[in-house]
């Protein structure tokens, strides 16, 4: 799907995105999700991303049909949360993937204003920016032992309130008569997917900002 703008921060979306074993209270068609192994490790990249991996049991219904597959699921921390099924009798091929990008250039909402700009106008905070804030915070609590450390992540790109989404989704049924029909309605089976994600937040998060 083409990229989305949400009105929630990155480490919002990917909170409830990462949550397999809930996806039966919001995902449509998904009826039972069991998560039978995880393990945590430290990505060998440069950023050291954190890396949970996942093997889940998932159940979707289709009317009198109910399938139970194996879901390999990746999420590396914060950034993306992609899933392949395995082990399945109705799916050839089953992969879907979210992305997660924080929008720092959508202005957050409410009043800012900034020495360098006077008049006020609509001011576009860039990753840098908000890295550099972030640095210069952290070297004055440490000036102070008694203050919150928690202080340093109050400027973090991952709680900037509008981020980027992109999802991405590839099935193909064994069956030719469910391809056909699947076909017919993929966009929708695709909106519908990301409009249940979108009434979740708002169940978790309550309603989300207005874009400006």
């Amino acid at each position: 799907m083409p990229l989305l703008s949400s009105s929630y921060s990155q480490r919002q979306l990917f909170s409830v995105i990462s949550d397999v074993k809930l996806y039966p209270r919001f995902v449509p068609w998904c009826v039972d999700a069991k998560v039978i192994e995880s393990r945590t490790f430290t990505d060998t990249d440069a950023r050291r991303t954190q890396v949970t991996r996942m093997k889940a049991n998932l159940t979707v219904g289709f009317n009198s049909l109910n399938e139970t597959y194996t879901s390999d699921v990746t999420c590396k921390h914060l950034s993306s949360v992609e899933a392949i099924a395995s082990q399945s009798s109705v799916f050839k091929t089953l992969t879907t993937k979210w992305t997660l990008t924080p929008a720092t250039t959508i202005r957050p909402p409410g009043k800012m204003k900034s020495q360098n700009n006077p008049s006020n106008r609509p001011v576009r905070y860039k990753s840098a920016d908000i890295l550099k804030a972030s640095a210069i915070t952290i070297l004055e609590n440490a000036r102070s032992s008694t203050e919150d450390t928690s202080l340093k992540k109050e400027i973090d790109a991952s709680n900037h309130p509008f981020c980027e989404v992109d999802f991405d989704i590839a099935f193909e049924f064994n069956s030719v008569l469910y391809a056909r029909v699947t076909d017919m309605f993929f966009d929708q089976v695709c909106l519908t997917m990301v409009e249940s994600f979108v009434t979740r937040m708002e169940s978790v998060y309550g309603k989300a900002n207005a874009l400006k």
